[in-house]
């Protein structure tokens, strides 16, 4: 089973904590937003996040125990689990938005997807598996997005992405 048990002071101490098996996009309705200070991670690895619906900055754990979380403490806003694990990586990227258009199915990290002949053309993505981050600028640089299998974005336009993936890498262990 994959879990993520959240708790209120480092090394697993304090008067709160949660434990969570599902991907949270809003740590509020837990009563446990910016709480967490320290967690233990099983089974498949988790993202945090420090915004509500996985936006914001973000950071990979894998399964174990994190007594303490400095560039995350008290700033955890939502949780995301990475189901299937790190194992394989596999993403789906279309020229058109609701997948549709020319398709590139990508399986490792590309520091430029100009060599693709798509670049300023992406419009939606599915992940098939792993995790990965997309980046507005080439070679993993500038904004971010974290997104993990099963995640789908059918018009990158509703969020401000439309035309401007450059590169992305895979998350590894």
């Amino acid at each position: 089973m994959n879990t993520i048990e959240l708790f209120e002071d480092p090394n697993f101490q304090g008067t709160k904590t949660i434990s969570l098996s599902e991907s949270t996009p809003d740590l509020s309705t837990k009563k446990f937003m910016k709480r967490a200070s320290s967690m233990r991670v099983t089974g498949d690895p988790w993202i945090v996040f420090t915004e509500i619906n996985y936006g914001g900055d973000f950071e990979m754990y894998e399964e174990g125990e994190h007594a303490v979380i400095p560039e995350f403490n008290n700033k955890i806003a939502s949780v995301k689990v990475v189901k299937g694990g790190l194992s394989t990586h596999k993403i789906n990227l279309y020229v058109d938005k609701d997948y549709k258009g020319a398709v590139t199915t990508l399986l490792d990290t590309q520091p430029k997807i100009s060599w693709s002949g798509m670049d300023n053309k992406i419009s939606s993505h599915k992940v098939e598996s792993g995790a990965w981050i997309l980046y507005d600028k080439e070679y993993f640089q500038g904004n971010m997005m974290a997104a993990v299998a099963g995640d789908s974005v059918p018009n990158y336009a509703t969020i401000q992405w439309d035309d401007k993936l450059k590169s992305l890498k895979h998350f590894t262990s």
